[in-house]
């Protein structure tokens, strides 16, 4: 278990523990941070070389984080029964070893002189949870001293709330940055959503007659193009669409209501919101998803149904809140592979993914000419189903991303990607971004830890 740090002396060594203070103070990415860290560590000790790995106990592994003087696979991710890493978990104690080519699963590579000197690692904790480890090379056989394992455990004391308060630093400018892009794509969606409708509305309005029949098909032509690429932006934002932060001080009702006033002011959709039952509140993300759902029904129907009128329809049962969402429009064949079906198809998985993630279901009815009938119940109570093993995947990723993520895994370059798909490297690039926003991640390494973390792949 972690020691408690002691009353500030001024002796040598606590200015130097005051000086790392300091330092890592003003450094809030996890990245440079760590380096910093390492920095401190190994000029501490006098080693040569070091490196530092991030734990995830309950996911099994760790990642190698930041290395300084060795080449130490930094960026990848190793089981915790391997490394000094490995070894320094299971014994829940710092390793001090004259050898470390005597570790099992080292990875150092063969030759490296670094391997036939001595090493201390230590544990670094945060309350009862091991989530790294700080090492450092002697790069000479010797062994260090307790006296320097106590030196580098209180460095690791320090690195743990420097780590922490990065990573919670970090956390909270990522949800910003999601909670501010999902209210841009809203209002761009809702923006082109109201684009479409008003082309369609001056297409039905337009005096036909009065345009000469040579211009009339330049007109069309004109307008089909439009419409086209507005349907294109709409498609693309939908792609991007990710989880909102938490709903604003507003019930669901008055929420539906704002959301679905875009359509009612383009003059042509009436919307509805109506509520029965006694209203009962949901957690957050249960809220969030039964508005994401209302969200892109409404929007599915105003651009592909042309309704006069859309109905939104909250029920509060005894078990749970049923949403309904009802339109007048033109209708789809759902078991047919026509057009309709195919426009439509993306925005019905999109919300049957909604209420899945809340432990809700979901079903749609529709006859062409007649209209559609949209069904979302979520459940009362419930916590967010947690991420499913054997599931996630298939619900976040398109099969290609899958074959994409299981390169990255294997640390393939975006060419190399390319060449083993039979793809261009500009699809291959594309196909990698796209992988990495659905796992939230910075970067491919942090892509790729996130990915093993949820078992969506393997090594």
């Amino acid at each position: 278990m972690p020691k408690q740090l002691s009353a500030p002396t001024t002796r040598p060594g606590h200015r130097r523990l005051q000086a790392l203070a300091e330092d890592l103070s003003e450094e809030v990415e996890v990245g440079p941070l760590l380096d910093r860290i390492l920095t401190h560590s190994t000029r501490l000790l006098d080693g040569a070389a070091g490196s530092i790995s991030l734990v995830d106990e309950d996911a099994g592994y760790y990642r190698k984080a930041a290395d300084l003087g060795v080449a130490c696979s930094s960026g990848q991710v190793f089981p915790l029964d391997e490394g000094v890493t490995g070894q320094v978990v299971a014994e829940r104690r710092p390793v001090v070893l004259d050898r470390y080519a005597a570790v099992t699963g080292g990875h150092l590579p063969s030759g490296d002189p670094v391997a036939e000197g001595g090493v201390v690692a230590v544990p670094i904790w945060w309350r009862d949870a091991i989530i790294g480890a700080d090492v450092v090379f002697a790069g000479r056989r010797r062994q260090f001293t307790t006296t320097e394992v106590d030196r580098l455990e209180t460095v690791a004391q320090v690195a743990a709330v420097a780590i922490t308060n990065a990573r919670r630093q970090a956390e909270a400018e990522a949800e910003a940055r999601r909670s501010t892009a999902a209210d841009e794509r809203d209002v761009a969606t809702r923006g082109l959503a109201t684009v479409l409708l008003e082309l369609r509305a001056a297409e039905e309005d337009l005096a036909w007659e009065q345009i000469p029949a040579s211009e009339r098909a330049g007109v069309r032509l004109g307008l089909d193009r439009a419409r086209d690429a507005v349907e294109e932006g709409l498609a693309e934002l939908r792609r991007w669409a990710g989880p909102r932060g938490a709903m604003a001080e507003r019930s669901l009702v008055e929420a539906l209501r704002q959301e679905s006033g875009w359509a009612t002011r383009t003059g042509r959709i009436q919307v509805r919101v109506s509520v029965a039952g006694d209203e009962r509140e949901l957690p957050v993300q249960s809220s969030q998803a039964v508005l994401r759902i209302a969200r892109e029904a409404l929007t599915n129907a105003a651009v592909h149904a042309a309704p006069s009128l859309f109905r939104l329809g909250l029920v509060y049962g005894r078990a749970g809140l049923t949403l309904l969402a009802l339109d007048d429009g033109r209708g789809f064949d759902l078991a047919s592979g026509g057009r309709a079906d195919v426009a439509t198809g993306s925005g019905l998985r999109r919300m049957a993914e909604e209420a899945r993630s809340v432990r809700g279901t979901f079903s749609a009815e529709s006859v062409p000419g007649w209209g559609t009938v949209i069904r979302a119940h979520v459940p009362y109570g419930e916590r967010p189903a947690p991420p499913d093993r054997a599931t996630g995947p298939a619900a976040a990723l398109t099969p290609r991303e899958r074959e994409v993520l299981g390169l990255l895994v294997q640390g393939l370059t975006d060419q190399q990607i390319a060449d083993a798909l039979a793809i261009s490297v500009r699809t291959a690039e594309k196909h990698v971004g796209g992988v990495l926003h659905k796992l939230d991640a910075r970067n491919r390494t942090e892509a790729v830890g996130r990915a093993l973390e949820r078992g969506w792949a393997r090594r």
